[in-house]
């Protein structure tokens, strides 16, 4: 069995790295890696667009793929401008729009016929990553597709991102005729009608014959399964119109070493907490610091005005309550450790490992709209959801053991009220749900095999993941 992993971003190789081991106990079976994330320093499709298309020319010269890279920069900080004229704005989405689609639409039809694979594994279907050309190519090519996702679909997100967006926003006569041919493309969010892509690049995707079944739902497509982590996250899919026949409950990507540490927790907590502070007896706060979200189309809804002035007022938050417990911040994998080493303290350490390595040991867990709370919720470890971002989601507004906030006043009395004596009843909540947010059985890579081999056998035409 030949198994195609495509990943965009480097940080999703420790994904890679788990369905290897699923692989192994499978007879005769190949793992090929593909995809901008395969090598590291690509964070972006613009990036990925730039130094692909350079590595496909035959004549190269030194600097090229730098160059091509800070172009495309350019030209999306340029289109960001508010100084430019709508013609010539649009205009900008047009060329992006022709030198992109065409050429990654073949490029992902000629990768499967190149590696054949018996299944193509994605961490995601979205209809504007790269992901999306590939799982378009496993329709079109008739191969089995697997999402394992390391996503929440949430229609919010996109929605709230590119509300601001000239590209995105239904203001001119070919937006307005993308919406009543296309429908399904079109969203009102916040008084806003949107469209999921510029106008250019759906009608491309019309013309190049690429079915996109829900666009502003990740992973709606044609995928053949898509392994759920929790019976939370199925449910979830089901709220979202997927057909409960492609979902399959097999558990987190990390969730064989989330176990893995979590049973070693009770023998090592001490020893493992010894390593960064000296009371290994306090209370552990782990906190996964948020990554960097400001840019140019900076939402004015956030809290603070800075990445600066969020991590200072974070920190600034667990030094008030120092006395009551240790902090082990762990860094988002998009940012530079070293940058944040200036800003320890005895009771305030970065972690040297990564999140799920350290995780088991907490008796709290600090994050920001983070797909990281459902890993402390199937420890059965409470979570503060400290929403500096104001993003609004609701992926863990059922969870008992989660305390929802979205400003520093909050963050500072809840802090202090949990660490001051409400630690074991939010604890209590947080066990009494946990089962229901992830397998923990070491029994993750099994199934995944199996899930393998099943969608294997089922190669064929593909069916749509929603009714259409």
């Amino acid at each position: 069995m030949r198994i195609l992993v495509y990943i965009d971003r480097p940080s999703q190789q420790k994904y890679v790295d788990g369905l290897r081991l699923s692989a192994a106990s499978l007879q005769d079976a190949e793992v090929v890696v593909a995809g901008p994330g395969a090598a590291a320093g690509y964070f972006s499709v613009a990036e990925a667009n730039a130094a692909t298309l350079v590595s496909k020319r035959r004549r190269k010269w030194p600097g090229q793929a730098a160059i091509a890279r800070s172009t495309f920069r350019w030209l999306k900080g340029l289109q960001k401008s508010e100084t430019l004229t709508g013609a010539f704005y649009r205009a900008l989405d047009v060329v992006n729009a022709a030198a992109v689609v065409p050429y990654w639409t073949i490029a992902a039809i000629r990768l499967l016929r190149s590696v054949d694979p018996d299944v193509v594994v994605v961490l995601e279907d979205n209809c504007e990553g790269l992901t999306g050309f590939v799982t378009d190519a496993s329709r079109r090519l008739r191969r089995p597709l697997l999402i394992v996702p390391c996503y929440i679909p949430n229609p919010d997100e996109p929605a709230m991102y590119y509300r601001h967006s000239r590209s995105h926003r239904i203001s001119g006569p070919l937006s307005w005729c993308v919406a009543s041919l296309w429908s399904h493309w079109k969203r009102r969010y916040d008084g806003t009608d949107l469209l999921r892509l510029p106008p250019e690049t759906i009608v491309l995707y019309a013309l190049l014959g690429r079915r996109v079944v829900r666009p502003w739902i990740l992973n709606a497509g044609f995928a053949a399964a898509i392994a759920v982590e929790s019976e939370i996250s199925r449910h979830r899919y089901i709220q979202l119109g997927f057909r409960p026949s492609k979902l399959h409950l097999v558990g987190d990507g990390l969730s064989d070493e989330l176990y893995k540490h979590a049973s070693d927790a009770n023998n090592h907590r001490v020893s493992a907490i010894s390593r960064y502070f000296d009371d290994p007896k306090r209370p552990l706060v782990v906190c996964a610091l948020p990554p960097d979200q400001y840019g140019e189309d900076t939402n004015p809804a956030f809290e603070y005005r800075s990445y600066g002035n969020l991590v200072a007022s974070w920190l600034d938050g667990f030094r008030a309550v120092s006395e009551l417990a240790n902090f082990l911040i762990c860094i988002h994998p998009r940012m530079k450790a070293d940058t944040f080493q200036s800003l320890e303290s005895p009771s305030i350490r970065l972690a040297a490992g990564h999140l799920h390595e350290v995780l088991p040991h907490a008796d709290i867990f600090v994050a920001s709209a983070s797909t990281t709370i459902g890993w402390a919720l199937s420890l059965g470890i409470p979570v503060i959801n400290y929403d500096c971002y104001r993003f609004g989601y609701e992926d863990f507004k059922a969870a008992a053991g989660v305390v929802h906030i979205t400003d520093r006043a909050a963050f500072d009395a809840v802090l202090r009220e949990t660490l001051g004596g409400g630690l074991s009843t939010l604890t209590q909540r947080a066990v009494d749900q946990a089962s229901q947010w992830g397998l923990l059985d070491g029994g993750y890579h099994r199934r995944l095999a199996s899930l393998l081999v099943e969608v294997a056998q089922g190669r064929g035409l593909a069916t749509p993941t929603h009714d259409v």
